[in-house]
């Protein structure tokens, strides 16, 4: 039934619209959102007017503006009187401490999008009394400092620093075989159980230079997530620091 949408709107695939028990709107707005998080289409990228969907899809104009509003609702897309609609990138809602073995590249893989990483830097540095009181190791013991711009669907989200002890990290890890995700490596590799993290969230301006690796005006906040994860034990694994923008990121949190 229906064409998702024309060739030149849609990147030369016309996909037809799911069979399910759902109403059809719903089937219709779920085939444009599927079209948006693939990446097909580009932040502020026009769709097609509601006219030329009601003729793509097959369905009435009451159809296209309820699916529309769906999408609306949901903050895929956004609508100007007399200048169309216009997808937007998607935002992601995290719960923090529902579950801690999976990091940003799972979590972002399970929503259907791609993760990814645009700048990465690895070091060694010996833990000052603060990092060494907070990860449960000795003053000057080497601790592998991570610096990264994670990416969804190539795009710039978050500014993430994590700081690992050697033992728990393994003291042959370097930036040629850093992997591209730290949790999976920690929990598959390295025998790490994760249990519960302590986490702090706070709004906070950047820095120029995160700024500009995230592709920020200064003058926009981003939400800056502090966490330090444990074993079920109380264990101390690893302390990170991420940078969210906040145009990007939503978070639920359950009390």
């Amino acid at each position: 039934m229906g064409i998702v949408g024309g060739e030149r709107a849609f990147g030369g695939k016309t996909p037809k619209i799911k069979e399910d028990p759902r109403p059809l709107y719903l089937r219709v707005a779920n085939a444009i959102r599927e079209n948006i998080a693939s990446g097909r289409f580009g932040d502020a990228t026009r769709l097609p007017s509601e006219a030329e969907l009601t003729r793509l899809f097959g369905v009435s104009r009451a159809t296209v503006r309820e699916a529309l509003s769906a999408l609306e609702r949901d903050g895929l897309i956004s609508r100007a009187h007399g200048k169309g609609t216009f997808a937007r990138k998607p935002q992601f809602t995290l719960s923090p401490g529902q579950s801690r073995n999976r990091g940003f590249t799972e979590t972002i893989r399970e929503m259907g999008l791609i993760p990814g990483t645009s700048y990465l830097s690895f070091n060694w540095e010996p833990a000052d009394h603060e990092f060494a009181q907070s990860l449960s190791v000795p003053v000057g013991s080497p601790l592998a400092v991570i610096k990264r711009v994670r990416t969804v669907n190539g795009d710039p989200v978050e500014y993430a620093i994590d700081w690992v002890p050697a033992k728990i990290i393994g003291e042959d890890m370097s930036a040629e075989t850093f992997p591209e995700s730290l949790f999976e490596y920690l929990r598959k590799q390295r025998g790490v159980v994760f249990g519960y993290s302590d986490l702090t969230i706070e709004s906070v301006l950047p820095s120029a230079y995160m700024a500009g690796l995230l592709h920020l005006e200064l003058n926009m906040p981003v939400l800056l997530v502090e966490e330090i994860y444990y074993t079920p034990e109380g264990s101390p694994i690893l302390r990170c620091e991420n940078y969210h923008r906040s145009d990007r990121y939503k978070f639920r949190i359950r009390v």
